[in-house]
């Protein structure tokens, strides 16, 4: 389709196994959120999947997304 989507988690192992899934297919970008941070204006889209309800300021994570 044209774009290329780019795993970011603070979970080192679930990146890990991300990667084992993708196996040697086309390069996708990993960022391991303990070790690095997002960068800024990097991406169009965001999607976030069962992450929300575990933060204690939701709303705040939601407007530094919204900067990025």
């Amino acid at each position: 389709m044209g774009f290329t989507a780019t795993l970011a988690d603070i979970s080192s192992s679930l990146l890990g196994f991300s990667a084992w899934r993708r196996g040697s297919g086309s390069y996708r970008p990993y960022i391991d959120l303990k070790i690095s941070l997002l960068p800024s204006r990097g991406f169009d889209v965001i999607t976030a999947m069962d992450v929300f309800e575990h933060l204690s300021d939701p709303v705040e994570a939601v407007e530094k997304l919204g900067k990025l």
